[in-house]
């Protein structure tokens, strides 16, 4: 589902009314919710269970005539029930149903307890057993973590074991039983339209946090999209830049020898195509020419528009002849692509020329270096005849370190 689909489910939420989830949607948030509700669910059974054994305290307090019965029934019975059911609650993997029905029938031996605790004794005091029942009924909604169903069928026990040992008990009469019949069945309408409250909330919070999940999911997409844009050049699709600075220094971060060989590649007299044949012409000599040098480096070396017309090529832990090797075959396939150009000043064709550096690149400094040097070896390529490879020299330049200009082709 999209976001939109999860705002118009959101917006018919209703807390008191019957919320059902589209089928996908309600399958997984089960499957989602069915171990944090086992966790839920056993905590609270570990602390119920904990309780109905300290409640044999008060047992000697309310009737002590019924402290050793109530001993007998408790560890003799509720107890290991209890035990049995914190056990399949330890296991995960088990379905939703048995870890309901593993609660629902700890909360009903309780319920069992307190009402035969009640019938059997005599003091007016028992009469918090079935105060007991109540709260009982309470516990289940916030500590078990059950469903509706089973909330509703923990309370009826709960109401049903309440009016029969009302019925039984010597201490009680009509008005005692219709006092606990009409409080049971506020607290046990009460307990199960919260209850039904609370499982709405969580599917609300469910569909919520889903929808947070794909928007934050669209937005990183977005984002990726926005990252890659903003490191390729629009018309030749290859590395700006910026894109090939950060491939760069990604490949120099996981350098074996620490090695970089470098090439500066300009388009020679583009200004001149350009004032012939057009400067959309010029574009598809711009986007040919990346084209072809990414089918001839493929992924030997990383390749990037730096410029107008100007290229990069930066290969790490590559030998120097082999990078010169890789150069030359750049500059043939350039001029095997036999695009007119009757304005050159050596050729009738689109060529290029090349300058290169190799050399160690520790850190960017040192790159920078190696592409100064590489752009020197451009400018000499450039004046000594274009359509050619010259490697960088150890001696200073004669001429400024930038590249003859377009203007000057």
């Amino acid at each position: 589902m999209n976001v939109e689909e999860l705002n118009s489910w959101l917006a018919r939420y209703q807390s008191f009314g019957l919320v059902r989830l589209p089928r996908e949607l309600e399958a997984s948030f089960i499957r989602d919710e069915r171990e944090p509700q086992r966790r839920i669910g056993l905590v609270g059974l570990m602390l119920g269970t904990a309780f109905f054994i300290l409640l044999m305290v008060f047992d000697w307090i309310v009737d002590p005539g019924l402290f050793w019965m109530s001993v007998g029934l408790r560890l003799g019975i509720a107890i290991p029930i209890n035990c049995l059911m914190i056990w399949i609650m330890l296991h995960p993997g088990r379905s939703r149903a048995v870890y309901q029905a593993a609660s629902t029938l700890s909360a009903c031996n309780a319920c069992i307890m307190f009402s035969i605790l009640f019938a059997q004794s005599d003091k007016l005091a028992a009469l918090t057993y079935l105060s007991a029942n109540l709260i009982v009924m309470g516990f289940t909604i916030n500590l078990l973590g059950q469903s509706t169903l089973a909330s509703a069928i923990v309370c009826a026990v709960s109401v049903s074991c309440m009016l029969g040992a009302a019925a039984l008990s010597p201490i009680s009469n009509g008005t005692v039983v219709m006092t606990y019949a009409l409080v049971g069945a506020m607290v046990a309408f009460t307990s199960i339209l919260a209850n039904h409250c609370l499982q709405n909330e969580r599917r609300r919070n469910y569909v919520t946090t889903l929808r947070e999940e794909i928007r934050l999911e669209q937005i990183a997409r977005q984002q990726a999209v926005m990252e890659k844009l903003a490191t390729i050049d629009p018309l030749t699709q290859i590395a700006n830049r910026r894109g090939f600075d950060a491939q760069l220094d990604d490949a120099l971060a996981h350098a074996i020898h620490g090695t970089l060989s470098v090439a500066m590649i300009d388009i020679d007299c583009f200004k001149k195509f350009n004032d012939t044949y057009g400067h959309l012409e010029g574009d598809d000599v711009l986007c040919s020419v990346a084209l072809c040098l990414s089918r001839t480096c493929e992924s030997l070396a990383l390749i990037g528009r730096v410029g107008g017309e100007e290229f990069a090529i930066a290969a790490v832990d590559m030998r120097p002849e082999d990078f010169h090797l890789l150069a030359e075959r750049v500059c043939r396939a350039v001029e095997a692509l036999t695009i007119p150009h009757r304005n050159h000043e050596s050729a009738s064709v689109v060529t290029v020329s090349i300058g290169l550096a190799s050399g160690s690149a520790v850190d960017r400094m040192n790159g920078k270096i190696l592409f100064r040097a590489a752009d020197q070896a451009l400018y000499r390529a450039k004046t000594s005849g274009r359509n050619r490879i010259v490697a960088s020299e150890d001696t200073e330049p004669d001429r400024p370190t930038s590249p003859m200009s377009s203007s000057e082709c």
